[in-house]
């Protein structure tokens, strides 16, 4: 699917959620942060793994809600400065990584650092 396509089928389920000025989203000048997407590449921020938890299945729902999947296999949660917490879609927990490539930068548990890819 061309990443145009896909853009355009996941805004309206972004739309839905509301989740601009909720608790779990960061307000950085006027605007809150609470994911960054790029195509097919989702990445959620939540200041809880309760908060992550009711972000993951709100997009669950609402991609269902018109045919799309969320692949489980892909999806991967890192919590930082936090209790280990299990993060589920339905009943399969998601792997919990220490690090992440996300638009080729390597995002890093170990001091939250950001520095490219090998």
């Amino acid at each position: 699917m061309s990443p145009q396509l896909f853009i355009s089928s996941l805004q309206p389920i972004f739309n839905k959620l509301n989740w601009q000025e909720r608790a779990f989203s960061y307000k950085i000048g006027n605007t809150y942060l609470n994911n960054l997407r790029f195509a097919d590449d989702i990445v959620l921020v939540a200041k809880t793994p309760q908060e992550l938890q009711i972000m993951v299945t709100e997009l669950h729902n609402e991609s269902n809600k018109v045919g799309l999947k969320m692949n489980k296999s892909k999806t991967k949660t890192m919590l930082i400065n936090t209790i280990p917490t299990n993060i589920n879609i339905g009943n399969e927990i998601l792997e919990t990584v220490v690090h992440y490539i996300y638009l080729d930068q390597l995002i890093d548990l170990e001091g939250g650092q950001l520095r490219e890819s090998p």
